[in-house]
């Protein structure tokens, strides 16, 4: 673990994993949940008043509150494992400052001055841009210090933003250097 008490500068920005889209699948969910409800709520009403007792329309009835239901179930499928994926790196924290990163996760925190940085390692990530064709982009994925050390990257924080501030930052450690050697 590396000492947090180095000095890096300004703080520039701070990045945590996002929940928005835990949120957007939870009011996606809503609609489902709803139409279940009321046509729960509707067939019991049927019953108790004694209405449309027919059995070609209480099983058209069943269909459709069965559609309803798997259309659901899929959806809460996909937000629990969505939330479980962010449940587990809620508490990491990546913070970049003019002279170097700190990457906090539960109880341990890795500091990177940018001349600490002996390599970057990448993924590639392919991205479907709705009015262009499909490319492939590399994001940063785990940082390499000169004393051996690896700092992984969680998956949920924005990967490509990150890629490109930790680049600019590893850049003006080479820029800075190169115009001291001078």
């Amino acid at each position: 673990m590396s000492d947090p008490d180095v000095n890096l500068g300004e703080l520039r920005s701070v990045h945590r994993p996002p929940t928005w889209r835990i949120w957007i699948m939870a009011m996606v969910s809503l609609g489902p949940l709803f139409l279940l409800g009321l046509s729960i709520v509707l067939l019991i009403d049927d019953f108790i008043h004694g209405r449309d007792l027919n059995s070609n329309k209480l099983s058209t009835r069943f269909g459709c509150m069965g559609g309803i239901a798997l259309i659901l179930a899929l959806l809460i499928g996909l937000l629990v494992s969505e939330f479980r994926k962010w449940w587990r790196t809620r508490t990491v924290r990546l913070k970049i400052y003019e002279r170097g990163s700190t990457y906090e996760e539960r109880h341990r925190t890795e500091v990177c001055a940018w001349n600490e940085i002996k390599d970057i390692t990448h993924r590639m990530l392919k991205i479907h841009p709705r009015y262009s064709p499909s490319r492939r982009i590399s994001v940063i994925r785990s940082i390499v210090k000169r004393d051996g050390t690896v700092i992984v990257l969680a998956e949920t924080l924005n990967l490509i933003k990150l890629t490109r501030l930790i680049k600019e930052g590893a850049s003006r450690r080479s820029v800075s250097v190169w115009s001291a050697q001078q």
